[in-house]
């Protein structure tokens, strides 16, 4: 019997996106273009004020009275959770070392905070990284600066390829000089389970994290809590969480899945949000059958030792083409003559009420056609009534 076992990602040091440690204010997205807040007005200015700095992050207005943004901003850089009293956030602001004329800035002290209860604060990336400020004031929604952001709903699906931007207050680079500028960054969201193959944080916690990367920049840090939008639609799928050290260009930044159930859950005020299915070191899924293998032979794949209850869906896949051959709750499939010469992968969709985790195995050989049915050349005679065969 042979198998192909489970897919693994090479790991990679990370950066957490830090809010950034500055006396004047934030600086760009590495390779973002400057925006004007008009164009998205559901994006905030977040501080911290605490006795080691200032730190900034961005965040992003879900309702009147309250922002959502990393988990790691209401911490210091020594993992120390910030007072409220510490936190305030300036919206309807284009610029925050220099408001420009358009701006309608909104300044709102935080009351208190919430931070998702999976979130451990380390200084590298962690999962369920987010946390909803609440407002000493409702905000003013009704001009076009400082406006609520639509979130996914029940029915979103995962957004892989999809063209999204990331809006922040971040660094353009890792060495530059402070600016405060907004600045927006269009990227495109890679396969649910992958981060450009460079870590293991996202194929374990896929349910909850995304990865999207552009060519031309990065998110870094300062941008931290900032949303990540559909082009055009403006829906928020993901919260900026870490990308690698440096920020460099077309490198695969992470942001919290928003389209999670669990993730929405719990910024829309749920403190016991439904826990989705996890992965670690030990969880496996393993494709076998029996050799030859050829049309006929059936492939099984089976799978365990996952994080949480989930009910699984087997998607046999070409591939090649990416075609699935067949996509069920059965774990079996049996190779058609169409299989022929085409490589075959297992991939299982783990799901329940907190969301839906993805893991895929290597691929089999090329399918061979099987050696055919040899079928025996038997003479036979019919004879006559009342003759003898001949």
């Amino acid at each position: 019997m042979r198998n192909a076992g489970r897919c693994t990602l090479a790991g990679l040091a990370l950066a957490v996106l830090a809010f950034a440690q500055a006396a004047p204010a934030a600086t760009r997205i590495v390779g973002g273009t400057g925006l004007q807040v008009q164009a998205a007005p559901w994006t905030v200015y977040v501080t911290q004020t605490a006795a080691t700095g200032r730190y900034t992050c961005t965040g992003v207005i879900v309702d009147a009275s309250h922002i959502v943004t990393a988990g790691h901003c209401v911490y210091d850089d020594a993992g120390n959770q910030a007072l409220p009293t510490a936190l305030s956030i300036r919206a309807g602001i284009s610029n925050a070392a220099t408001p420009l004329g358009t701006d309608a800035e909104q300044d709102r002290n935080v009351t208190s905070f919430r931070v998702h209860p999976g979130y451990v604060w380390s200084s590298g990336a962690s999962p369920d990284d987010v946390s909803v400020l609440a407002l000493d004031s409702p905000l003013d929604l009704s001009g076009p600066a400082v406006q609520a952001v639509t979130l996914p709903g029940a029915s979103f699906a995962y957004p892989a390829g999809a063209t999204v931007d990331a809006i922040g207050f971040g660094r353009e680079s890792s060495s530059a000089s402070p600016n405060g500028s907004l600045n927006e960054l269009t990227a495109t969201v890679d396969t649910q389970g992958d981060c450009g193959g460079t870590n293991r944080v996202v194929p374990d916690d896929d349910a909850i994290a995304i990865c999207a990367a552009s060519s031309t920049g990065a998110v870094c840090s300062g941008d931290s809590g900032g949303g990540l939008v559909t082009d055009g639609s403006h829906i928020l799928v993901g919260i900026v969480s870490a990308s690698p050290v440096g920020c460099a260009a077309a490198s695969h930044g992470i942001f919290v899945y928003v389209g999670a159930a669990e993730i929405e859950s719990f910024i829309q005020g749920n403190d016991h949000p439904p826990v989705a299915p996890r992965s670690d070191d030990s969880t496996y899924i393993r494709l076998t059958w029996d050799d030859p293998l050829q049309v006929g032979s059936q492939l099984l794949c089976t799978t365990g030792n996952w994080i949480g209850d989930a009910q699984f869906t087997y998607a046999f896949v070409n591939t090649a083409t990416g075609a699935v051959l067949q996509s069920s709750a059965k774990a079996t499939y049996v190779l058609p003559a169409s299989a022929v010469g085409a490589t075959v992968s297992c991939r299982i969709i783990a799901a329940n009420a907190g969301g839906s985790a993805v893991l895929e195995t290597d691929a089999t050989d090329p399918v061979a056609k099987g050696m055919p049915l040899k079928i025996e050349s038997i003479p036979t005679t019919i004879s006559a009534p009342g003759k003898r065969a001949v």
